[in-house]
């Protein structure tokens, strides 16, 4: 395996997406890392994907609400990795803060480049995320 059992990836946006072309969309550039079709099929084992809103408490809850049904053990950790634009970084962070936090592990963010347009909001944007999150998350 490519993975630990344990570990499961969840993709999360507003495109509404089956399982199949989730599977679809990833498997090129998988597969031009590994070649293995058994191990590709494990890898894509674990992953799942999950519709929803940037602004909605809702879509959070469901988001949160697959979490908890992947999660295989009483301890997670998540690990939430942002590729948005940065104009919903602290919409999204808020929302997932307030509905998909674990209480049992750890929880940490990344956020994709860029990180605001110049040094000034990039500052703003810190600023307003370490509302959220504390040092240790982000």
């Amino acid at each position: 395996d490519l993975l630990p059992n344990t570990v499961k990836i969840i993709g999360y946006a507003r495109s509404k997406l089956t399982k199949g072309e989730l599977v679809e969309r990833i498997r090129p550039a998988c597969a031009s890392i590994v070649d293995d079709e058994e191990k590709l099929n494990s890898f894509f084992d674990k992953c799942s994907y999950v519709a929803g809103a940037y602004d909605n408490a809702q879509s959070f809850q469901a988001l949160n609400n697959h979490l908890s049904e992947v999660e295989q053990s009483k301890k997670s950790n998540r690990l939430f990795y942002l590729a948005l634009p940065p104009s919903v970084f602290v919409t999204v962070v808020s929302s997932f803060t307030k509905k998909c936090r674990t209480t049992t592990g750890w929880n940490r963010v990344i956020i994709e480049k860029p990180f605001g347009r110049d040094l000034e909001t990039s500052r703003k944007l810190v600023n307003s995320l370490a509302e959220y999150l504390d040092e240790k998350e982000q």
